[in-house]
């Protein structure tokens, strides 16, 4: 579709492909916002008016228009400006793409991530998700505030700086055990930020996000409960008081089976009088369990661990009770029996459901998301090379018509526009997918240079020999854009120059050339999304790429002798990992 300004208040239709005349029938002379949103004056964000008022080279933007239905839908429009001989814009191309499915996707999106996060910061429970180095990339209020630290000092932790029992090694031997059966549980110690050592019992399940492996981590303290424990074993005439000060049921087991004793909450909680609850076996509370594996239970108690599970338990009016079993042997009366705490977790079940529907939703929703950029991309693609190849085949046909051809060869650079967005998108999508590792940096900026035939004649010097820096695959990326801008921009650059200083804490990475540099009202417009004469993507996706690393870039150069880029990598990232390294160290 084509249109023109008649002012700076009337956008009027040139013409419309065959697609949006027979939603709209004939739109010719008629102004846009009239036809698609029945308004009288133009909307908000047009992109039309922007390049009218502004020269820029490329729009986008979107918009809510009504369908071929009556129902309202969302697209995304996409103006070039159409320029005549001399360079003045005549008139502004749109193309309109259907993201209404997109747009859906990303409300349900948000949705399920506020119900998770809701879920998540308010679970009574320590939650964190863990990567396979020990870092928590996120975690609950209890997590933290159970071991006494700040938000801001414990995502600085990994799982070795707080755990007791496991040496580094046992951590990452127990991790990779995990990997394979998929969940664990079971009890270590973890020390507080004032060193006091707390009991825990860790649930544990892998699950997948972005095709990455994570550990989703349930902790629970039980150090009052092992008080409990030990007091039963160290002194018999306390346990009655420390039995009925607990809101949990308490069930004293002797070797054969028989429930021997119990707490005021197994009375109230069971609806069955004191006596009642000392004449029934497990099984008469316990329908799951057979006196055969009541016996096994027994014999299989470990001597100096608690043995955790869940079963249910059924109380007097038939009431069914999710309960989280912790057994462990103490001494009663001079004989060892067992001591059963229960703990009812029907609250918890019904947390972790909900937080793993939460979790499926959110992987679902990102898998279509993912799913659906590739499909677009892929047509889109498909589209815009018919309209190349039509466009240089009517070029050879009107060879003689000089601005004829020079329209068409407006539409080949924008053909070529929309083939770099979509390589930018293509590669927006792998920003924090991949687990970040030591990247060769001379290594990636050769292999960018590489691709550029164009370099032939600038002197490229790379002086940054034995340098590593934590970053993925999208370095190279980073590195090819910069030489790209050169190329496209620097005018009269005869020479690139990547290097590296090292400071007290950080390490400075420069990029620079000797072209016509950056106006200084520019030096921060240039990494905003969309700015410049090309995509205006470029420079936008660096900065992009550096956040995900950790890192910041400027421009440093001075105007009129150069552009220069300046990357600030911290000796530590926020995960406490040694950021950059060189090989002799």
């Amino acid at each position: 579709m084509a249109l023109d300004s008649q002012s700076s208040r009337r956008i009027t239709k040139l013409w419309a492909n065959k697609f949006l005349k027979n939603i709209c029938g004939d739109v010719k002379g008629k102004t846009c916002y009239s036809v698609y949103n029945d308004r009288t004056s133009i909307c908000p964000g047009c992109g039309v008016k922007e390049i009218f008022e502004t020269g820029k080279d490329h729009v986008v933007h979107e918009q809510s228009v009504p369908g071929p239905d009556g129902q309202r839908v969302w697209i995304e429009i996409t103006a070039n400006p159409i320029r005549d001989e001399k360079g003045n814009i005549v008139a502004v191309s749109e193309l309109s793409v259907y993201v209404n499915e997109r747009k859906q996707l990303e409300s349900k999106l948000r949705e399920a991530e506020k119900r998770y996060h809701a879920l998540f910061d308010k679970a009574p429970l320590g939650i964190l998700i863990i990567e396979s180095n020990g870092t928590a990339v996120e975690f609950n209020e209890e997590a933290h505030r159970q071991l006494g630290y700040s938000r801001e000092e414990f995502e600085k932790l990994t799982v070795s700086d707080y755990e007791v029992l496991e040496s580094a090694e046992e951590t990452r031997a127990r991790m990779k055990k995990i990997l394979k059966t998929e969940k664990d549980e079971f009890e270590t110690k973890h020390r507080t930020k004032t060193g006091e050592i707390r009991d825990i019992i860790n649930t544990v399940q892998v699950i997948e996000l972005s095709g990455k492996k994570f550990f989703h981590v349930i902790t629970r303290d039980i150090t009052e409960q092992k008080k409990v424990e030990k007091s039963f074993q160290e002194s018999e005439g306390k346990y009655r008081e420390l039995l009925n000060g607990m809101n949990d049921t308490a069930w004293v087991i002797d070797f054969d089976g028989n429930i021997i004793d119990v707490n005021d909450a197994a009375v109230e909680v069971m609806g069955y009088s004191r006596e009642e609850l000392l004449s029934m076996g497990l099984t008469g509370i316990d329908s799951n369990l057979d006196p055969e594996e009541i016996k096994g239970l027994i014999e299989g108690m470990p001597a100096d661990e608690i043995q955790v599970f869940e079963t249910v338990h059924t109380a007097k009016d038939g009431k069914t009770i999710p309960v989280e079993i912790s057994s462990s042997l103490v001494t009663y009366h001079g004989k060892q029996a067992i001591l059963s705490i229960a703990r009812d977790i029907t609250e918890r079940k019904r947390a972790e459901e909900k937080l793993d529907e939460m979790m499926n939703d959110l992987v679902t929703i990102n898998e279509k998301l993912g799913v659906i950029g590739k499909l677009t991309r892929h047509d889109a693609r498909n589209k815009l090379s018919v309209i190349a190849n039509n466009a240089y085949l009517a070029k050879q046909k009107l060879a003689a018509d000089h601005t004829a051809v020079e329209y068409l060869g407006d539409i080949e650079s924008a053909v070529d526009q929309m083939e770099k967005i979509f390589d930018f998108a293509r590669t927006y999508e792998m920003l924090g997918v991949e687990e970040l590792s030591y990247m060769n940096v001379e290594k990636n900026v050769d292999e960018a240079a590489i691709l550029f035939s164009e370099l032939a004649s600038v002197k490229f010097a790379n002086e940054c020999q034995g340098l590593t820096v934590m970053a993925d695959s999208l370095l190279r990326q980073l590195f090819y854009n910069l030489i790209d801008d050169t190329l496209k921009h620097g005018e009269k650059a005869s020479q690139i120059r990547v290097y590296c200083k090292e400071g007290e804490d950080q390490l400075k990475l420069v990029y620079e050339d000797d072209g016509v540099g950056i106006p200084e009202d520019e030096k921060e417009k240039i990494f905003k999304e969309g700015y410049g004469k090309g995509t205006g993507y470029g420079l936008y996706l660096i900065t992009k790429i550096c956040e995900a690393y950790g890192w910041t870039i400027r421009e440093t150069g001075v105007p009129g002798k150069g552009a220069q880029f300046t990357m600030t990598i911290p000796k530590t990232n926020k995960k406490g990992i040694v950021s950059y390294r060189f090989d002799n160290e």
